[in-house]
């Protein structure tokens, strides 16, 4: 939970996405707006399920994103699957931890968009350097 707690933390300081289980505890902790809400500091929380993204089950999953206009989110690439059971057999515990690298890669699109809260596109905001312009940390 501390990694959670820290990125957290980083994220509503620089901006970005934090990607937890659907009804984590971390959003109470840390008093996040849950989906459909904002905070006062601009951060908003949205729903998503990872089958959407071609994960073998539902994997409802909350994103925290700060400093990323809710316009500017990228399209979900939603597919209409029938999804397995979350505990399906041949589906172990290290795996349905895992995301699917279309899910990973929207997430970096949406990190990449990002500016620290309360910063417009051009004003203030930190320039990347080229050599990590496309670096993210995942939790």
């Amino acid at each position: 939970m501390e990694l959670g707690r820290w990125a957290v933390r980083t994220v509503k300081k620089t901006g970005g996405v934090v990607e937890q289980p659907a009804g984590s505890h971390l959003w109470a902790e840390m008093n996040l707006p849950v989906p459909n809400e904002r905070s006062a500091d601009g951060c908003f929380t949205l729903y998503v399920e990872q089958s959407w993204f071609g994960y073998g089950s539902k994997k409802a999953t909350w994103l925290l994103v700060c400093g990323v206009p809710i316009s500017s989110i990228p399209e979900v690439p939603f597919r209409l699957v029938k999804p397995s059971p979350p505990n399906s057999p041949g589906l172990s515990s290290f795996g349905r931890s895992r995301s699917v690298r279309p899910f990973a890669e929207w997430l970096c699109q949406i990190a990449r968009l990002a500016n620290p809260p309360g910063l417009s596109a051009n004003a203030g905001a930190v320039p990347k350097h080229p050599d990590y312009a496309n670096a993210v940390a995942v939790t």
